[in-house]
């Protein structure tokens, strides 16, 4: 049996770059037979549709997420804070961490706290540039990742309509 994975995203208010590589790595992960649960306290319709197999399932907050991690062998968070509500549970945890926490990208620094729960709960970070990995490396004093996001092609060859 492959492993059943969580999937975690804090809001999907929009159907934009994140929540893209959401359903691109959910999408593919069922395709080669992996179970998997979108966790997410909403949805919109046009984020939800886009699944080939995986489920959505919307909770209201995150703190639900809590009571379900037992059922799953790989938690894979994605955006702030989304990476915060595994700790202080133990479970084999992936971040995909896509931008820094908005505090941070004004100018703030990193939380002390926010710091010690990455530490202690998150087994690997993924970023999707270079750049990011050196910020993690700052942030966090931890190496990360890198996987570059895939284009789709057929999205983007296809004929522009003026407007």
């Amino acid at each position: 049996m492959k492993p059943r994975v969580m999937v975690i995203n804090p809001e999907v208010y929009m159907y934009g770059g994140a929540e893209r590589q959401i359903v691109e790595l959910c999408n593919y992960l069922t395709f080669h037979d992996f179970p998997v649960t979108v966790v997410v306290p909403k949805a919109i319709p046009e984020f939800k549709r886009n699944f080939a197999d995986a489920r959505v399932f919307e909770v209201g907050n995150l703190d639900v997420c809590k009571q379900l991690f037992q059922k799953f062998d790989v938690i894979n968070p994605h955006n702030h804070p989304a990476e915060l509500c595994v700790y202080p549970a133990k479970f084999p945890t992936v971040w995909q961490l896509n931008e820094p926490p908005d505090y941070v990208l004004q100018g703030e620094p990193l939380k002390p706290e926010e710091r010690k729960i990455v530490n202690e709960s998150v087994d690997e970070i993924v970023v999707i540039s270079q750049p990011e990995k050196e910020r993690v490396k700052l942030l966090y004093g931890r190496e990360a990742t890198v996987n570059y996001p895939g284009v789709r092609h057929g999205f983007f060859s296809e004929p522009s309509v003026e407007v």
